[in-house]
């Protein structure tokens, strides 16, 4: 089993609907056995997934060795602010995003999400 799922997470496309039902297996796995693991996706192009949270941890807060600059998803036609941005200029797009990402602004919307 361990082989058929190894297989399938080289294959792994976030984009592709019918990776859905397996894939929190294969990051499972992932996380076991190879943390790091390069894809390339038809919908993306090359990518690495990171899947400890300590390694996630390590790449997000030293932006001079993994640098978030063109990581920006494939299919994104523009640029996306701080996905895409290293400090200072992700620092900035946080300051002005991070109001419409509290819990008090999304209950605004409650009713219309039901």
């Amino acid at each position: 089993m361990a082989e058929d799922i190894a297989a399938l997470l080289a294959g792994y496309d976030p984009f592709d609907p019918d990776h859905t039902g397996w894939k929190y297996d294969a990051f499972a796995h992932a996380r076991e056995h190879c943390p790091v693991v390069h894809l390339d996706p038809p919908s993306t192009g090359p990518m690495t997934m990171i899947t400890r949270y300590e390694d996630v941890r390590r790449v997000l807060e030293d932006p001079e060795t993994f640098s978030s600059v063109g990581g920006s998803p494939t299919p994104a036609p523009i640029r996306l602010g701080p996905l895409d941005h290293d400090p200072p200029e992700h620092t900035e797009f946080r300051r002005l995003l991070n109001p419409v990402f509290t819990r008090q602004f999304a209950l605004r919307f409650e009713p219309f999400m039901r």
